[in-house]
């Protein structure tokens, strides 16, 4: 998100295995008709990359279109892409494809408080065609951002807090975070009705994992 407390866009800047892993796996399935979804997209670097294959392609986040890859003239009617402006916490089916074939959400999930991920992905869920795929990182506890983090020591349910002073200002990172383990991470996702394919921690300590809807 481009809200001016979310941080910075590091997908517009680089790809990360995350990234790469999605793209691959899209490849693979090219041909499918179901469709993709870049959740907490900010610019939609991912999303456009997604829609370029060819699938139909919805970004979602509350940055203003004007900052998403949607603001170039006549990309909406040269791709299959989509935008919806709205807050994650009041989607509903209705606001989504019923074939999803890839979520895909990055350096997102983590402003969510656990309840409302696991409410999230519980939707996407239901939205998503059996062994469908998630592709799904959150900021680690054990990361820098961790330093001094108030949640440090609560239990991932209840653990929603502001950043340090100083972690805050370095990242620009302003709202609260649910900061996540691998573990929990996984566990968030098994609750939700994913399998996981793969997690592990980046090498900036965050959690990044591959899951299959199930």
């Amino acid at each position: 998100m481009l809200t001016r407390k979310h941080g910075t866009d590091i997908a517009s800047q680089r790809m990360d295995e995350l990234d790469v892993d999605t793209i691959i796996y899209a490849l693979q399935i090219c041909g499918d008709t179901g469709a993709a979804v870049d959740l907490g997209c900010g610019v939609g670097t991912q999303g456009l990359r997604l829609a370029t294959l060819g699938f139909k392609t919805v970004l979602i986040d509350l940055t203003p279109i004007e900052m998403t890859v949607l603001h170039v003239a006549g990309i909406s009617e040269l791709l299959p892409l989509s935008y919806l402006q709205k807050d994650v916490r009041i989607l509903k089916s209705t606001d989504l494809p019923a074939n999803i074939s890839i979520c895909y959400s990055q350096r997102f999930i983590h402003y969510l408080t656990y309840a409302e991920a696991t409410i999230l992905l519980k939707l996407f869920r239901r939205q998503m065609q059996h062994c469908a795929k998630l592709f799904l990182s959150a900021s680690g506890l054990f990361s820098e951002l961790g330093e001094d983090y108030q949640g440090k020591n609560m239990e991932v349910s209840r653990r929603f807090s502001h950043l340090s002073e100083i972690m805050s200002k370095r990242h620009s990172i302003y709202a609260p975070v649910c900061l996540y383990t691998e573990d929990d991470l996984v566990n968030l996702c098994n609750n939700a009705s994913f399998s996981c394919d793969k997690v592990y921690q980046s090498v900036f300590g965050n959690i990044k994992g591959v899951f299959t809807a199930i």
